[in-house]
């Protein structure tokens, strides 16, 4: 298995505005804050985000993708990805011909390991605080 990649990005407004000619009515449907959903990929420079949903049956849905030097360049109309994981997955989450692993064998944060995560951050947060390197929240 491996694990999430979990890049971070935000889908400019032009490309929001693309995307919703595509699919959803309105801008409550965009997904605007993007993840990579892909496994992690030190081979492949793309990240993938998924940026809406279309109407209707087995009609995919809205990616876009960027990279860690760009940000979100392109909207794609992308089908399902047509495989079938084991019985607690029904279908794959990512678009056809995805790049990596299917959702199924992404290995995901357990909730210890995301607590511990917590953790780390609020310590950092506490050190850079003592240091004078950040400013409490207002």
């Amino acid at each position: 298995m491996t694990g999430l990649c979990r890049a971070e990005s935000t889908l400019p407004p032009i490309l929001a505005a693309l995307a919703l000619t595509f699919g959803p009515s309105t801008p409550e449907d965009l997904n605007p804050e993007l993840v990579c959903v892909l496994g992690e990929h030190p081979d492949e420079p793309d990240h993938w985000g998924f940026a809406c949903e279309i109407d209707g049956d087995h009609t995919g849905e809205v990616w876009t993708r960027w990279t860690d030097e760009l940000p979100p360049y392109v909207v794609l109309v992308k089908p399902n990805c047509p495989s079938k994981g084991p019985e607690d997955f029904a279908f794959c989450g990512m678009f056809a011909e995805h790049p990596g692993p299917c959702t199924w064998e992404i290995e995901l944060p357990t909730p210890d390991k995301l607590r511990a995560l917590e953790r780390d951050f609020d310590d950092a947060l506490t050190l850079l605080r003592a240091l004078g390197q950040l400013d409490p929240p207002p």
